[in-house]
């Protein structure tokens, strides 16, 4: 019996600092592959979306260039030619263009008026 103890507690044991690096890897990993992963250990709860079925009637929140964003869709129509993408608040036209997102979650609810002084 104390053979199979000390062998049930080693092997927690190991598992326990496995688990534990793991953690620390995916931690310590890019934002871009936390949600790839997301997407494929959890597809039934991954909050986050394909960027086509985001709605373009409002802003959005959108991975875009390796951190989220607020985003809205820009029909470019003042444009001769007009190229629609989705338009991020913090960059310039070009570069929104240029690193259109993949992935999107709803904005959160503004906090409410009675919560702001507290």
């Amino acid at each position: 019996m104390i053979a199979r103890d000390m062998i049930r507690d080693t092997i927690a044991a190991t598992l326990k600092s496995l688990a534990d690096e793991i953690v620390s890897a995916l931690l310590a990993a890019p934002e871009a592959v936390r949600m790839e992963l997301a997407k494929q250990l959890l597809p039934d709860i991954n909050p986050y979306r394909p960027i086509s079925e985001a709605s373009k009637d409002r802003r959005i929140l959108a991975f875009m260039w390796n951190q989220w964003r607020v985003a809205e869709w820009d029909t470019d129509s003042f444009n001769n030619r007009p190229r629609p993408f989705w338009r991020a608040s913090d960059l310039q036209v070009t570069s929104s263009r240029t690193y259109q997102p993949e992935w999107w979650v709803d904005l959160p609810a503004p906090p409410s008026e009675g919560k702001q002084g507290e």
